[in-house]
């Protein structure tokens, strides 16, 4: 996450021309991976998780971790990001809400001990 994270960064101004001349399209691009590319790892931590959910039959854990994140979470943050600080807002809002929503799965596995240590 953390070598990635550094990646995008350096290489944004990069990559964002990759898809397009336009300044304003290219500062979006360049926006978004400085602003979300941290929580990355963090996204990733939620996919493992709903999917460790489906796998040990737990579907309902799963499915109430992706409505948290998208419509209790991620919705409200980008509206109100978005009316505060425009696109840049709505970028804040991902990274604020795969980083909520990783610690939420952690702390979701944790209590259901899925992890046992033997002994």
């Amino acid at each position: 996450g953390l070598f990635l994270t550094i990646l995008f960064i350096f290489l944004a101004p990069v990559v964002s021309r990759l898809f397009n001349k336009s300044p304003d399209v290219i500062n979006g691009i360049k926006a978004y991976l400085y602003i979300v590319a941290f929580s990355f790892g963090f996204r990733g931590i939620f996919i493992l998780s709903t999917n460790i959910f489906n796998v040990l039959n737990k579907p309902f854990k799963s499915v109430t971790l992706s409505l948290l994140r998208m419509f209790v979470l991620y919705i409200p943050l980008a509206y109100i990001g978005g009316e505060l600080f425009g696109y840049k807002g709505v970028f804040i809002a991902a990274a604020v809400t795969n980083t909520l929503t990783a610690g939420a799965c952690l702390l979701w596995i944790r209590k259901d001990r899925i992890f046992k240590q033997s002994d």
